[in-house]
């Protein structure tokens, strides 16, 4: 039995793990909550996601609606994100930075701020939490427990 450690440290123990994190790198939104998700449908066999040098299965696509709220705003906007690609193993929820700049809306790292260019008023403060932007924060509100056994060959 083989079991990547770091995988279970990320997936399990992580603090950002139930996020979403905004991401310049990547080029497809990913999500591994299948609860969040609208309109699902399941993925073609052959569609696959590289992580860590190897690939693992995309299980589905739907579109996800994120609401955000401002500093100092009563009002929060609604973000959709379109074609969410759904593998329940990726350790994180990953907002694509490329998807959302093709759209139109913009992030300024150094203002932490995040706007669609016909408006002037952010759209959104991002913060910087783990040396990762989050786009939206959600804690982890339990404490997980893990035990890892692995058998020589």
């Amino acid at each position: 039995m083989n079991i990547n450690l770091y995988k279970v440290f990320a997936s399990v123990f992580h603090s950002l793990k139930e996020s979403y994190i905004l991401n310049s790198g990547s080029s497809t939104h990913i999500t591994k909550d299948k609860q969040q998700l609208l309109k699902y449908k399941t993925a073609p066999s052959k569609d696959k996601l590289k992580y860590k040098g190897d690939y693992m299965a995309i299980q589905g696509y739907k579109n996800l609606d994120i609401q955000l709220i401002s500093q100092g705003k009563k009002k929060s906007k609604t973000l959709q994100l379109f074609q969410m690609a759904y593998c329940s193993d990726f350790p994180f929820n990953i907002v694509s930075f490329q998807q959302l700049e093709k759209r139109g809306i913009d992030w300024s790292h150094r203002y932490k701020i995040f706007i669609i260019s016909r408006d002037t008023e952010p759209l959104k403060r991002i913060k910087k939490m783990y040396k990762q932007y989050i786009l939206k924060h959600r804690p982890v509100s339990e404490i997980y427990t893990a035990t890892v056994i692995t058998a020589g060959a």
